[in-house]
């Protein structure tokens, strides 16, 4: 429910969003530290069944230090990031679910900041998944663009922080080969469910997509298998850069640091189930946010 009335507190549209009976989801506009503090410390059980301990994923792009400030400030000391990020992501691990993980999309700037304070987290395992921000549709011939032309080599990639314990849920995916599947998923990916125990051939799974039907309900739609398929590893070259390669006018809000929403979907998609909550604490754009609701989140 998007929020923007100015004469109101961001605890009174709280109080306010929290008390409705059709309650959904929730944007607020603030210090997102303060927020997290609020939420949690209210005791009102409201708010206690809503979003303590009840949150599936959170994924943050945090600013990433590059020494320019955009529509935020995005220029500090290595201490002063390592703090702001360090005390929002304590404080909303608090929100998080046993099975629950996390997603902390970083740059070459901070991923190695980064990598010191997720270490100190806890979490059973730590996953490095690297974004190819250069992606295009034919692997071999890379995106030539205004960066061709720097003095080094072309920056491609970010690095995206997968933290997860060995009971988070996790819904594995697969995709077909863009350029010559007869499937009609577009750049979907393929959710799989097995129906047999610990299955090792593609006969042992079952795979679905998630889809709107003509009456605007949200199903799984199962999808016979009849090519080859592969499973999504942790180098991610098939997701176009909305910034770089991929201009669609249809989520273009001219936001400089904007992330497609492939990106988000394929993150959701894996770790998360339809109604689940999804919290995203530095919105940006509202990427996040967009895509948790087209799915169901």
């Amino acid at each position: 429910d998007g929020i923007n009335q100015k004469d109101k507190s961001q605890l009174d549209l709280f109080e306010e969003s929290k008390n409705s009976t059709d309650w959904k989801n929730l944007i607020v506009q603030g210090d997102n530290l303060q927020f997290l503090k609020t939420c949690y410390l209210n005791q009102d059980p409201l708010i206690k069944d809503k979003v303590k301990g009840k949150v599936k994923l959170i994924y943050i792009d945090p600013p990433f230090n590059t020494g320019e400030d955009f529509s935020y400030v995005d220029r500090f000391q290595d201490s002063s990031w390592s703090s702001l990020v360090n005390d929002r992501i304590m404080k909303s691990l608090e929100f998080l679910q046993k099975t629950g993980c996390c997603f902390f999309h970083l740059n070459e700037n901070v991923k190695y900041y980064g990598k010191i304070l997720l270490n100190n987290l806890k979490f059973d395992n730590i996953q490095e998944i690297i974004y190819n921000t250069n992606a295009t549709k034919d692997e071999e011939a890379d995106l030539f663009a205004y960066k061709s032309f720097g003095s080094r080599f072309v920056l491609k990639h970010n690095t995206i922080f997968y933290c997860f314990n060995n009971n988070s849920y996790f819904n594995k995916l697969w995709k077909p080969n863009r350029n010559k599947t007869s499937l009609n998923i577009g750049w979907l990916d393929l959710l799989s469910l097995p129906h047999k125990n610990n299955p090792n051939n593609i006969s042992d799974l079952d795979f679905y997509i998630e889809k709107y039907d003509n009456l605007g309900n949200f199903n799984y739609e199962k999808i016979a298998i009849n090519e080859k398929i592969y499973p999504i590893g942790d180098l991610w070259t098939d997701i176009f850069s909305f910034t770089q390669s991929e201009m669609r006018t249809s989520e273009n809000l001219s936001f400089l640091t904007q992330k497609p929403e492939n990106l988000m979907r394929r993150i959701i998609q894996t770790s998360s189930q339809q109604r689940d909550l999804i919290m995203d604490f530095f919105a940006g754009s509202g990427t996040t946010l967009a895509v948790a609701q087209k799915l169901n989140r």
